[in-house]
């Protein structure tokens, strides 16, 4: 059992750690997958933040590192809201101009955050982000030079045209989408990446799944989660980053038949 445990921790390490591609010049253009329902933020001193699962709109471009800035283009903006509460109950939605967005796994995840401050401001007791459908996020370094025709091209042809492709293939993925919104669900209930683990793994599981679900996706999610579940987090991989990896795994096929399509033109 306990090699077994060692194989699973060594595969998911390198899952966690390499990327999914090496190439030099500008960040890939990145899809945000449609949400379901509103994801809750989490919120701490400095901002409200959550992620959001992604994928590559461009496979020959350059695979995001951590932190890299992405901007909504002005045409889809629109489609990413963040809406809050306050104290009576009145629902508050939020200017896109206040989110910030930058990559948080390479091209699976990006973070999308609003400052507490601005929050505390409109006095909302809580906020939660809302995807819409074909959403794309552009590296901020290469929206700065929209101006430019070809520039304006790249970036018209990757959110317009091959996004409603990606949306076809991997937001409506089927149900290993399904399971992968699960997966990251549970991700952003472990928001200090830090430590990257709770006190009872098992309770994590009913406190963040909908326990009126079932089917296929929520088998597939309870699996991955189940093994996870077996790393004992005090290594070189937390339970969070092992959950995240699982996702990426879960996203990784369905990125592949997105390029496949794009580069035999169906």
């Amino acid at each position: 059992m306990a090699k077994t445990v060692i194989r699973l921790a060594t595969i998911l390490a390198a899952a966690v750690f390499a990327p999914a591609q090496v190439s030099a010049g500008e960040p890939q253009i990145l899809g945000l997958i449609a949400s379901l329902a509103p994801e809750p933020m989490v919120c701490d001193a400095d901002h409200c933040a959550v992620e959001v699962s992604a994928f590559c709109l461009q496979r020959h471009a350059a695979v995001p590192e951590r932190g890299t800035a992405y901007v909504l283009p002005a045409d889809i903006a629109q489609r990413v809201t963040v809406t809050g509460q306050t104290s009576a109950g009145e629902t508050v939605t939020l200017p896109s101009s206040l989110l910030r967005l930058v990559s948080a796994r390479g091209n699976r995840a990006v973070q999308v955050s609003v400052d507490t401050d601005a929050v505390a401001e409109l006095g909302l007791t809580a906020v939660a982000l809302t995807i819409g459908d074909n959403v794309s996020a552009v590296p901020a370094t290469l929206a700065a030079r929209a101006s430019d025709p070809a520039t304006a091209q790249e970036i018209a042809l990757a959110t317009g045209s091959l996004r409603r492709l990606g949306g076809r293939l991997v937001d409506h993925g089927g149900v290993s989408v399904d399971a992968a919104r699960l997966l990251g669900q549970l991700v952003n209930a472990i928001p200090d990446n830090r430590v990257g683990d709770v006190p009872d793994r098992q309770d994590l599981w009913a406190q963040v799944v909908d326990q009126g679900l079932s089917g296929p996706p929520v088998d597939i999610a309870r699996s991955r989660y189940g093994g996870c579940a077996t790393i004992a987090g005090r290594g070189f991989i937390t339970f969070r980053e092992c959950l995240a990896s699982q996702h990426d795994m879960l996203i990784n096929p369905l990125n592949r038949a997105y390029w496949e399509a794009v580069d035999t033109g169906s």
